[in-house]
């Protein structure tokens, strides 16, 4: 809980995080993160599900006021990866909330060895090619920026809520030709 004051201190209105913990429920983190978007409903998180098949989504992408991002195929939008976690949670709930290419994604390679997390190969020594929900978040939030934007200046909703931009997200409430010239 401690990088969501700081994004959000810092301007942020949108969070992308490519990290699980090992639990499969509803806990400590994701009632953190629900907890915090309540009290800044314009804040919101987008979240890996996890890569551990269906039935497992992990926290906090079991959060219900975060995005959880699973991963599909790059050249087929609509066929999860079987590695992606997937719902329902224990409670119920349908998750991911949206999925995005996640396989063989290339990604920056960090420089320094001892954090070099995912090093298959890439272009150059500057890039990695990797797969995982991790790959696929910072897709979906790049277009949660996008639909914030879309809500802002052609909406007229200065400072969208995080539930109203999750809403748009998930239920295609936003035309494709609107974000494409946001």
């Amino acid at each position: 809980t401690q990088y969501l004051p700081a994004g959000y201190n810092n301007g942020a209105k949108i969070i992308s995080g490519s990290w699980v913990f090992g639990t499969n429920g509803y806990g400590f983190a994701a009632n953190n993160f629900d907890k915090y978007v309540y009290q800044y409903p314009d804040f919101l998180v987008i979240q890996s599900a996890g890569n551990s098949g269906p039935g497992t989504v992990k926290e906090p992408g079991t959060a219900k006021n975060a995005i959880a991002v699973g991963a599909n195929f790059n050249n087929n939008i609509n066929m999860l990866a079987s590695f992606s976690s997937t719902g329902p949670t224990p409670d119920g709930r349908i998750k991911p909330d949206l999925i995005a290419p996640g396989v063989n994604t290339i990604s920056a390679k960090s420089q320094i060895p001892t954090i070099q997390v995912c090093n298959t190969g890439g272009p150059s020594v500057f890039y990695s090619s990797c797969t995982g929900t991790s790959m696929s978040t910072p897709t979906v939030a790049g277009l949660t920026a996008l639909a914030r934007e879309y809500f802002q200046k052609v909406k007229g909703v200065l400072n969208p809520s995080a539930a109203l931009v999750k809403a748009g997200l998930i239920n295609a409430e936003i035309p494709t030709d609107h974000i494409l010239m946001a």
